[in-house]
């Protein structure tokens, strides 16, 4: 018991005195992991997928972070699964250097998809984001990001292709170590 409660004081006492590393020459990898099931009442259909989002950035000066973000998702459903894969940069200003330090940012991100049915599509979307880092030891934040983009997707299938334009609200939730 004794080692248990010496354990619990050394991890809330490390979280207490916690301080970001928001600084220049800083490197960062983190990313963000969601899972989706959905299913339909009264019918057999459903749908099901799976995100990831891994990211690389450096802090060129203190608090201003550039990043490349990858993507992937797979979705499937009763009839058809796709297969998702995106790349593209990322821009942050973290406002404070506290174990509480909210940002707003900047990203761009460039997405190609295809499905079993042979369709094709290819995607762009320009996202701002707000968000905040807690950082649980010096070097380990978690994330919490509130996103609005803009995007643009163009779909071909046999002799067909069409182009649309969106707008989304997004909320995400991930984890970011530094590495001075």
């Amino acid at each position: 018991m004794k080692k248990i409660l010496v354990l619990v004081i050394i991890v809330f006492s490390t979280a207490m005195f916690a301080q970001s590393s928001v600084l220049e020459g800083t490197y960062t990898i983190g990313g963000n992991f969601s899972f989706n099931s959905e299913s339909v009442n009264g019918e057999s259909s459903g749908y099901t997928s799976l995100s990831f989002s891994p990211s690389l950035g450096y802090f060129f000066t203190d608090y201003f972070y550039t990043g490349i973000s990858l993507s992937y998702l797979y979705s499937s459903g009763s009839n058809y699964s796709n297969n998702n894969y995106g790349f593209g940069p990322s821009l942050r200003y973290y406002l404070s250097k506290n174990q509480i330090s909210p940002f707003f940012g900047f990203s761009f991100l460039y997405n190609l998809s295809n499905s079993d049915s042979g369709s094709e599509a290819d995607y762009s979307s320009f996202t701002s984001s707000l968000g905040v880092d807690y950082f649980v030891t010096n070097f380990l934040a978690i994330e919490g990001t509130i996103n609005y983009s803009f995007n643009n997707r163009s779909t071909s299938f046999e002799n067909y292709s069409h182009s649309t334009g969106s707008k989304a609200f997004n909320i995400t939730f991930g984890a970011k170590y530094f590495i001075p």
